[in-house]
């Protein structure tokens, strides 16, 4: 439940920004298309986002790769997107807030992360805009959220105001997450309203039900209040979202604030397909936002029983191991290829297949990236799942020891994910791939280790060598007897 409710709360900001770009300053009345258009002020493609999304990925970015809140990080990967275009849909920056071109600004002077603009009259709503990653990946920790949230507006707002609504919808969206109807979000008795502003506590208190014309400017109040207006007002992800839209001015955002509530709250299955499908840069986006759940369901979950978990070394076929599921080193086309992938194929037969050409179809037009990790049929295997993995090509890839990380980190926390008991892992990119064998071993050995204590139904991990030189090479590097 809540992996669909992460991926729809990012997915959702993309889907309300893209949807609301081409209608940005306009003034109603004014027809608006149920699909993407081309067009305004920005001339945006079909399906394309701006800033919104952009800010909302590095953001995202930075608490994966950081695994956790690294201000200066964060503001790095702001400033590489303002000016290098990173994680744009295009080659560089195209629409950018003031408060934040000032505070990014100031940081490339000064190197002090906390260079938000301070005072009432800057109360944009550029740092509530892509706030859902805090809210996605401390969702279980009240505290580190209202922490974080506040500190990442303050990097680029510090206006009380701005501060207090992104502590406020943050806790929302946490909320969302986990499954709290929406009388229950609605409610504010799982809010921490302490020394919040009045202008904030006015919205809380049902300023948003009332019986009047709704203007979402860049004022953060009015962004707040028509987004919580549509998602009090309506009973799916879509009918708010073209209602918000419908009120023109600051269109995108609004549809980008919504959509990280309303996505939350009815998960990626509830927002509709002509928008997820015509999405662009969708793969990347789904991929960011199955990281973040991976990374967020890591942290507070404990197992009161770590005695009972085990790492086991085998030597021989995996397709022949008896498990819940078994992992298989792919190759980006998912289309079956040498090595383990093909031998699993082979065994497997064409049910797999099947379903990775359907998978290509749909979620991975263009290949699964290096890293993530996603699950079909395991076909005539032992096995309930199979979960394919793409390797990291060692000379090649200059970050492979994260990418590789992740391999092992995805498949396991998706394995979990599926209710899965047992897993069994083949030496992923030591291949064709060329990882030196030791040192993935580590890395591999390292990981597991690391989150078999955080596992909810993971019991047994079983590493599979084909030969018993590299299961010594195995034990080898990590001190086994």
């Amino acid at each position: 439940m809540q992996k669909n409710k992460i991926i729809g709360s990012l997915i959702g900001l993309a889907v309300g920004d893209a949807l609301g770009a081409a209608y940005e300053f306009k003034r109603p009345p004014y027809n608006i298309n149920e699909n993407y258009i081309t067009g305004g002020v920005h001339n945006v493609s079909i399906g394309e986002w701006t800033d919104d999304t952009s800010m909302a990925l590095c953001l995202a970015q930075s608490l994966i790769d950081k695994n956790g809140f690294d201000t200066k990080d964060q503001m790095d990967k702001y400033l590489s997107w303002y000016e290098d275009g990173y994680f744009s849909t295009r080659s560089e920056c195209f629409d950018i807030g003031n408060t934040v071109a000032r505070a990014l600004a100031s940081y490339k002077n000064t190197d002090e992360p906390f260079s938000g603009i301070a005072g009432d009259n800057n109360s944009g709503n550029g740092s509530l805009m892509r706030l859902s990653p805090i809210a996605l990946y401390y969702y279980q920790d009240k505290e580190a959220l209202i922490k974080y949230a506040a500190q990442s507006s303050q990097i680029t707002h510090k206006s009380e105001l701005a501060v207090d609504v992104c502590i406020y919808y943050a806790q929302l969206i946490a909320g969302a997450v986990k499954g709290y109807s929406k009388e229950e979000l609605l409610s504010n008795e799982f809010i921490d309203t302490k020394d919040m502003r009045k202008e904030v506590i006015n919205v809380m208190k049902g300023s948003y039900k009332e019986d009047k014309v709704y203007k979402p400017t860049g004022y953060v109040i009015d962004t707040l209040e028509t987004a919580l207006m549509a998602f009090y007002r309506f009973d799916s992800f879509e009918d708010g979202l073209l209602h918000v839209i419908s009120l023109g001015y600051d269109t995108d955002t609004v549809g980008a604030v919504y959509g990280q509530l309303a996505g939350a709250f009815y998960g990626h299955n509830g927002i509709p397909k002509k928008w997820t499908n015509a999405l662009i840069k969708y793969n990347l986006l789904y991929s960011t936002a199955e990281e973040l759940y991976n990374n967020s369901s890591v942290q507070k979950v404990n197992f009161n029983d770590e005695m009972h978990k085990k790492i086991h070394i085998l030597v021989g076929d995996i397709t022949t191991i008896n498990s819940d599921v078994i992992v298989n080193a792919a190759n980006y086309r998912l289309l079956g290829g040498g090595g383990v992938d093909g031998a699993i194929h082979r065994t497997g037969g064409s049910k797999i297949l099947d379903e990775c050409k359907f998978l290509r179809k749909t979620r991975y037009p263009d290949g699964l990236f290096t890293g993530p990790a996603v699950a079909t049929t395991a076909g005539n295997l032992k096995a309930k799942y199979l979960i394919h993995t793409v390797g990291p090509k060692y000379r090649f890839d200059s970050n492979h020891v994260e990418l590789l990380e992740s391999c092992y980190k995805n498949s396991l926390m998706l394995a979990d994910d599926y209710k899965c008991e047992s897993i069994a892992f083949p030496s992923i990119a030591t291949g064709i791939y060329a990882y030196p064998k030791d040192e993935a071993a580590k890395i591999a050995y390292t990981v597991i280790n690391k989150l078999l204590v955080n596992t909810r139904y993971i019991k047994d991990v079983v590493f599979v060598f084909y030969s018993q030189e590299d299961a010594n090479i195995f034990k080898k590097s990590n001190h086994i007897k």
